[in-house]
């Protein structure tokens, strides 16, 4: 005789029912939260790319500073106000109402980005000996927008409105001659953020609140933070606004300097020019060309458009949070020393309140080097 079966009660199927219902609700939260680490990994990760993309811009202005600009120029052609020294980038943070009155200036003949994409950028050079051409790296440069700067051998001026052939006067008349085309629209002369000497292109780096941008994103909006905006001038002097990174807290720009003449960097500044190179005999140019060795530009980017209740940033990062080297509204980004022992501390400040703790923070540290178009003077044996 076969053993009697016997099924689940109402309570065993209902405790199973409930046991499953649970199990299956916990494992699709935990999918649901693995979808959602791994759209917010996507979406930094896409942000990570812009950046880098758009750093571009800022890694070709500063490493063409000085570009195509004579040895006679007696401005600085790379001046950076972190809102208290009063260099003329802080005469150009002010005008154009830059957040805590920091902005890089950089003044070159090039201007690799311009708003209208149909517009060749102005970059490249003509050499020319005894009027015929032996090398032309502008190709393609629209010699109805544009002028040349007209460089001697010893970098000096002698024309800084040349039509931009070897053929031209007074191009033709010299043995050796190198023509720097600039687009006339963007260029100025003898005004603040462009050349006196010459005429030349000023570009600003600087954050700006992302005003009348309906396409800027709302939760950076939110947050308080700021675009990167690239800058350039017209003919009139002012300045032409382009945005260019969305979504970042605050930035700084930090100098290394050879002081000392042994090619190794000795001194960490966080603006330029400093007195000693305003006050060389030589001008300061050619006094930043011997000293400036390195710039490390410091972003700190929104990597999050939403916040995550369970995330806190500085939970994971408390070695950078409420030091005592920058205080409770900034973090501590780096240490940079000088030969003497001196640390200087690059503390960036992150949004008010707390609710920024929930976000993706990424740091950007780009480092540039050498600066080879800083005008410096030609020595002669």
């Amino acid at each position: 005789m076969l053993p009697s079966k016997k099924g689940f009660s109402l309570v065993e199927l209902l405790v199973v029912i409930v046991l499953l219902l649970t199990v299956g609700a916990l494992v699709f939260w935990t999918v649901l939260k693995a979808l959602s680490s791994v759209s917010t990994s996507a979406g930094e990760a896409k942000k990570e790319v812009e950046i880098v993309l758009n750093t571009d811009w800022l890694v070709f202005d500063l490493k063409h500073a000085g570009y195509g600009i004579s040895v006679n120029e007696t401005t600085a052609v790379l001046s950076y106000c972190n809102g208290t020294n009063g260099v003329e980038a802080c005469s150009v943070a002010t005008s154009v109402g830059a957040v805590d009155n920091k902005l890089l200036l950089i003044k070159e003949t090039s201007n690799i980005v311009r708003s209208s994409s149909y517009e060749n950028p102005s970059v490249g050079f003509i050499s020319c000996k005894n009027s015929l051409e032996i090398i032309n790296k502008a190709s393609g440069i629209d010699t109805t927008q544009h002028k040349c700067v007209v460089l001697d051998d010893l970098k000096q001026l002698v024309t800084d409105n040349s039509d931009c052939s070897c053929s031209s006067s007074p191009v033709n008349t010299l043995d050796f001659a190198v023509l720097f085309p600039y687009w006339t629209d963007g260029a100025c002369k003898g005004m603040t953020g462009c050349c006196q000497n010459q005429f030349c292109t000023g570009i600003a780096w600087f954050l700006d609140e992302p005003s009348g941008d309906s396409t800027y994103p709302s939760s950076c909006r939110l947050l308080g933070t700021k675009a990167l905006y690239r800058s350039y001038t017209n003919s009139t002097g002012n300045f032409t606004k382009q945005q260019i990174i969305p979504c970042i807290a605050d930035w700084d720009v930090w100098f290394g300097l050879d002081t000392d003449n042994n090619t190794d960097i000795d001194r960490w500044v966080n603006y330029l020019p400093t007195a000693d190179m305003t006050s060389d005999s030589n001008g300061v140019n050619n006094a930043m060309a011997e000293q400036l060795k390195m710039a490390k530009v410091y972003l700190l980017v929104q990597a999050s458009y939403s916040a995550d209740p369970d995330y806190d940033y500085c939970a994971l990062h408390g070695d950078i949070c409420n030091t005592a080297q920058c205080g409770s509204d900034k973090l501590l980004i780096d240490t940079l020393k000088d030969d003497d022992g001196t640390e200087h501390y690059v503390c960036l400040k992150h949004p008010d309140g707390d609710t920024w703790r929930h976000y993706r923070w990424k740091v950007i540290q780009i480092d540039i080097t050498p600066f080879p178009n800083i005008p410096n003077a030609v020595v002669t044996p």
